[in-house]
């Protein structure tokens, strides 16, 4: 009976041994997943970051376009305030009229209300639409930049949707599909710019071509002329010798590509008259 109560009394401190263990292991393995879930996590939030700060990048460009382009208003606008005396026209208020001609003139519309009738407006209006040029274009490629780079990014998403990526490495495909981009448009730029160039060449070219006909047939014959232009030394220069005479100097011929001809002729003329005549195949 004893040694029964003993064991009776022994039970439950075993059970409540082993269920302590097991919820102690229990709550070791679910740390540990947890554990690994966050260390897995930390690489997309690391990507997430750098997209955020990537975007954040892009915001802080805008604004300086933005703030720039106001002081570009802004400046412009107290310029031509200052100036109205010097601009004609349908004139209603100096700082509306001032405004109003500062986004004419950046927007390149010109509607000729308001014309500037003195040197110093003019040269302002040329430099204010110069730099408004140059502001508008700035503006454009930083909101094509954006968008195309929004794009790019999408389109890594699709192509890597299957896959399990974080933002950073979809950051870093964008970035290297950028790159060819870049590489690309300056090679095309690059041979645009080597086929304009020779173009231009070869158009400076023609024209001195033509300039050097036109002297050589505008200039007046001298006595070495003539006798340069006697072929056969006959002390005549008939049409032909001329208009050899003439191409030679013009530079479409010279004189490797006569004397060839001038032999075949010298073969073929049997009896040396000068002349090509039936006899001459004949006999030949």
């Amino acid at each position: 009976m004893e040694s029964g109560d003993v064991e009776q009394s022994l039970l439950p401190k075993l059970s409540d041994s082993n269920k302590r263990n097991s919820l102690q292991r229990r709550k070791s393995i679910h740390h540990e997943i947890f554990s690994r879930s966050l260390e897995h996590n930390d690489q997309p939030r690391n990507g997430d970051e750098a997209s955020h700060q990537r975007v954040v990048v892009k915001q802080v460009s805008f604004r300086k376009v933005f703030v720039v382009l106001a002081t570009y208003l802004g400046g412009g606008t107290l310029c031509f305030f200052l100036v109205g005396d010097q601009i004609n026209g349908k004139k209603t208020n100096g700082i509306v009229d001032a405004i109003y001609f500062c986004v004419v003139t950046m927007t390149t519309v010109g509607y000729g209300d308001l014309v500037p009738n003195s040197i110093g407006a003019k040269l302002l209006a040329c430099a204010y639409v110069f730099t408004g040029i140059t502001l508008g274009g700035m503006l454009l490629s930083r909101a094509a930049d954006y968008i195309v780079e929004k794009q790019e990014i999408l389109l890594v998403k699709a192509i890597f949707m299957s896959k399990k990526i974080s933002s950073g490495e979809l950051l870093r495909e964008s970035v290297a599909h950028k790159l060819k981009y870049k590489i690309l448009m300056t090679g095309i730029v690059l041979w645009v710019l080597v086929v304009f160039f020779l173009y231009l060449a070869e158009l400076r070219a023609e024209r001195r071509q033509k300039s050097l006909v036109n002297r050589v047939l505008s200039r007046d014959l001298t006595y070495s002329d003539l006798e340069e232009a006697d072929l056969d030394h006959d002390k005549v220069v008939s049409a032909a010798e001329f208009v050899v005479y003439k191409l030679k100097e013009m530079g479409k011929i010279n004189q490797e590509d006569v004397s060839p001809i001038l032999d075949t002729f010298y073969k073929l003329d049997i009896d040396q008259s000068g002349n090509l005549t039936e006899a001459d195949l004949v006999t030949s």
